[in-house]
């Protein structure tokens, strides 16, 4: 059985594959949009009850930093002293 679509002009399926292309694109783009590589800061903690600055026997800081190394993975450095 042969289907005729007599109805669809070639304009109007040049057209519909176009809106078709235009809406794969933006939703491409708008997908990877949310993944842009941002960079993320440093962050540190010390403790409360012992003060670091002065060294004191006990104290500690935990310093912890993230950089994008390419699309979808970071490094993360944590540091203890």
């Amino acid at each position: 059985m042969k289907r005729k679509f007599k109805n669809i002009s070639k304009k109007g399926l040049i057209m519909t594959l176009c809106l078709i292309g235009i809406v794969l694109v933006l939703s491409i783009i708008l997908m990877n949009s949310f993944s842009l590589p941002d960079q993320i800061g440093t962050i540190s903690f010390q403790s409360k009850s012992l003060n670091y600055d002065n060294k004191e026997a006990g104290s500690f800081e935990i310093t912890k930093s993230t950089r994008w190394i390419s699309k979808g993975k970071a490094r993360v450095e944590v540091n203890v002293d």
